[in-house]
């Protein structure tokens, strides 16, 4: 998700329908792009509080913070899409947005322990353990 800052730069205030995001898609190689699958999308205000379908008021010259959570995107990457603000009385505004989505650290680190694991693994069965069968072997062959 992102957060956005809604501003009154007029001085007269304002009263807008929540932003929505649409055409969510994400870019691939050679500016490709394919369309996005997530579970949905939810607005929220700074005290992180779900924000209903109703109005957004804006005081004038006041602004407005808000967390705009996309959930269940899949695929790490770059994501581009719409965002678009309207309001009863005025044509909607879209923005261009994109959204940098990664993999969470654990993942990768527990590879990481299990490569390394299996490194001193692999050094102490050569170092130790194969030394000590190969004179057994030569005892043997004797």
């Amino acid at each position: 998700g992102f957060w956005m800052l809604i501003q009154d730069t007029l001085g007269q205030g304002a009263t807008l329908y929540p932003p929505q995001l649409a055409g969510l898609a994400l870019k691939g190689d050679n500016n490709s792009r394919l369309q996005a699958h997530f579970r949905g999308v939810e607005l929220l205000d700074e005290n992180g509080q779900l924000l209903a379908d109703s109005l957004l008021r804006i005081p004038p010259a006041g602004s407005k913070r808000l967390y705009l959570q996309v959930d269940g995107l899949r695929a790490s990457g770059e994501y581009a899409g719409t965002l678009q603000v309207a309001a009863p009385d005025a044509a909607a505004v879209q923005y261009e947005v994109n959204l940098f989505v990664k993999k969470g650290w654990l993942l990768a680190a527990l590879f990481i322990g299990l490569g390394v694991a299996l490194s001193y693994l692999m050094r102490y069965y050569s170092t130790q353990e194969r030394p000590k069968l190969v004179n057994k072997r030569r005892i043997i062959d004797l």
